[in-house]
């Protein structure tokens, strides 16, 4: 949501979770559980990039979440009419901050969720929205998911004429290395 809101800017923000383990393909299997995500307001944003103000007001945005009681388990990005897939700006970046800033807060492992968002500018002609409008009345809003594992994909409907494609795919860093795509999934 934090990304649709500032759909044609980039966005950035922390992930908020704990370790879990679920039931996934028949047996339990360690992952993550993403509880929710930190929009950080101090972000200087861009159609190109996207990244932190200062290292005051990064500082004042983690210590926030953490005295409100929670951890932080990874950060996310939006990119505008853009994929969810890692660039080598992304990996460079991300590496970066795990040696100067994450390394230092006893963080092992950093997720990354990369969010694709474009706006849909007509709706009721849109791909899996339109079979919603051909059944003679306006769909409410909501989230409408597509199944494409391993990326939580599918299309926000704002308003009866306003929607958004996105696309979640996610990440680990660790040991200055990225991890192939994650499965991720949607409690949606």
């Amino acid at each position: 949501m934090a990304a649709v809101e500032v759909h044609d800017r980039k966005s950035l923000g922390f992930l908020i979770g704990h370790a879990d383990g679920q039931f996934i393909g028949g047996r339990m299997t360690d992952c993550v559980s993403v509880n929710a995500c930190y929009p950080v307001q101090t972000a200087i944003r861009g159609r190109t990039g996207v990244g932190f103000d200062n290292l005051a007001a990064r500082k004042r945005a983690e210590d926030t979440v953490r005295a409100g009681g929670f951890d932080i388990i990874g950060g996310f990005h939006a990119r505008p009419n853009g994929s969810p897939k890692t660039s080598r700006g992304d990996v460079d970046y991300i590496l970066e901050e795990s040696d100067s800033v994450y390394s230092k807060t006893g963080f092992t492992r950093w997720l990354v969720i990369i969010v694709g968002v474009k706006r849909i500018k007509h709706p009721s002609r849109s791909g899996p929205l339109r079979k919603l409008y051909a059944r003679g009345k306006t769909p409410g809003p909501g989230f409408y998911p597509h199944n494409v594992i391993p990326t939580i994909s599918g299309d926000l409907l704002t308003g009866p004429d306003q929607a958004f494609r996105t696309e979640a795919a996610g990440y680990w860093f660790k040991d200055g290395k990225v991890e192939k795509e994650l499965r991720v999934y949607s409690r949606y």
